[in-house]
């Protein structure tokens, strides 16, 4: 690409006065460092001709950005549409040129939405394949819950092959999570806090902090991959299949019994709650909220 850029700039008789490359920045954010560093490049009069390689790559976003890269050509400021610096030529590698007056802007803005279209196509696969995946027992890719590992799918396929990836325990993170479990779950149940201290001094990492707090630790005594099975809504409805995950996991730690009510969840108790003087943790961790129960 930047040889073709710079074919390009040696056929129109151009000077390269700056090179901003953007390595595997998705189009889809407009904040990319050096996309608005080209940009500026223009705002500033540092250049006369912004060059790039294809032009409905410089935005997944489709109309949005595509204006801003309008006004930036023109020389207009997008809040006032008033003058406020000298207007640059804008060419790509495909025959694009700014120059080109009205057919310039009907092709700008109609890449600009293929690229926006493509896009969301791209996401709505990856959607619909992760969704299968599901469905069919299946890890999707990405990072393992904490307390499992993906591991090939002991089912093969007519090649003898692992049919792609499941999640297996992983057995010291899920001690973690039963010890966790167990000290807030028992009859004289610990502190949040000291149960969050003790994993840090354990030296236990959690899959995408830094370190553990009070509500990594709800996230993952709550999430979905650990309270199993599915639990019923209100009047026995139970929940719907569309927002039902199908993957049957291996269990991590068996739980009490568990209810949806109002949108939030609610804990059973070993025995019910008397005043300390301090509001219990799973009124402040959330939404989470303490229901009293009959002893």
């Amino acid at each position: 690409m930047i040889d073709d850029m710079r074919a390009l700039c040696a056929r129109e008789n151009l000077e390269e006065a700056a090179l901003h490359i953007e390595d595997g920045k998705s189009g889809g954010r407009r904040d990319r460092d050096e996309f608005q560093a080209w940009l500026n490049d223009a705002r500033t009069g540092a250049c006369d001709v912004l060059v790039n390689p294809v032009t409905d790559r410089l935005t997944r976003e489709g109309l949005n950005v595509a204006a801003m890269i309008l006004d930036v050509v023109e020389g207009k400021d997008p809040a006032t549409g008033k003058l406020t610096h000298m207007p640059v030529r804008l060419v790509d590698c495909n025959g694009l040129d700014s120059l080109h007056g009205d057919a310039f802007r009907f092709r700008f803005v109609i890449q600009a939405e293929v690229g926006r279209a493509e896009r969301e196509r791209i996401r709505q696969r990856s959607r619909d394949r992760a969704r299968r995946l599901r469905h069919a027992g299946r890890w999707g890719g990405g990072t393992p819950p904490f307390g499992y590992k993906a591991v090939p799918n002991p089912e093969l396929n007519e090649d003898r092959e692992p049919k792609g990836w499941v999640l297996a325990v992983e057995p010291a993170e899920a001690k973690h999570i039963r010890d966790a479990a167990e000290s807030l779950l028992q009859t004289e149940p610990d502190p949040l806090n000291k149960v969050v201290r003790r994993l840090n001094h354990a030296g236990v990492k959690p899959r995408r902090a830094k370190e553990w707090s009070r509500q990594t630790l709800a996230k993952v005594l709550t999430g979905d991959h650990i309270m199993r099975p599915w639990p019923t809504w209100p009047h026995t409805r139970t929940r719907p299949p569309s927002r039902a995950s199908g993957v049957s996991r291996p269990a991590v730690t068996n739980w009490p019994p568990l209810s949806l009510t109002g949108g939030q969840r609610w804990f059973r108790p070993a025995r019910p709650w008397r005043s300390t003087g301090r509001t219990p943790w799973w009124m402040t961790a959330g939404n989470y909220s303490h229901r009293h129960s009959k002893s």
